[in-house]
């Protein structure tokens, strides 16, 4: 998925579920200006790195202020209180949207969530099937997305979205199934 990840050193850029990954620290390590949005508090510094603890709805980040977000394997479990958090309806879509505000005209989103049968886990994490992963990234033109089927738990391997069509991962217990996109900031005109 970062082989998208095309901005120059200095771009200022957004980890949008940060607390579990070492993400955010090596993209400041590699000069990016980032951004760490999670509930929980990040265990990594670096003089690049900026971390908010708490309710990314609520972080008041100005409009248009990111070159690019990167959100792996976080977007899934938005509004289903599974990190101790309020339930909130459309959780996930309440977050992209907010995504979408922060990032400028052309902004980079790369974004990586369960692909397959469309539900919910009753372990915390949605799953998308083509009709919902289009909903989700309303307001944004997606330029790439890849499908990747889990290998006996061991690994992934790139397969066709349609082959991923049938997959339960919602009901499986573990994520069979992901897509990883990038896709950029359009026009905000139906959007919401």
């Amino acid at each position: 998925m970062l082989q998208h990840l095309v901005l120059p050193p200095g771009a200022t850029l957004l980890e949008f579920g940060n607390v579990k990954s070492r993400l955010s620290l090596e993209l400041a390590s590699l000069g990016y200006s980032v951004t760490g949005v999670d509930l929980r508090p990040y265990p990594y510094s670096h003089p690049n790195l900026r971390c908010i603890r708490g309710d990314f709805r609520a972080s008041e980040l100005p409009d248009a202020a990111f070159d690019g977000a990167v959100a792996v394997s976080a977007i899934e479990h938005c509004g289903l209180s599974g990190y101790g958090e309020d339930a909130f309806e459309r959780g996930d879509h309440e977050i992209v949207g907010e995504i979408r505000r922060v990032l400028k005209p052309g902004g980079l989103f790369l974004v990586t969530v369960p692909y397959g049968r469309a539900g919910v886990s009753g372990r915390g994490w949605r799953v998308y099937d083509a009709p919902g992963l289009a909903g989700l990234l309303r307001g944004f033109e997606v330029r790439d997305a890849r499908y990747f089927e889990g290998v006996g738990r061991s690994y992934w391997m790139p397969v066709p979205a349609g082959q991923l069509a049938g997959s339960d991962s919602a009901t499986a217990g573990y994520v069979r199934g992901v897509a990883c996109v990038c896709a950029v900031k359009g026009s905000d005109v139906g959007a919401s």
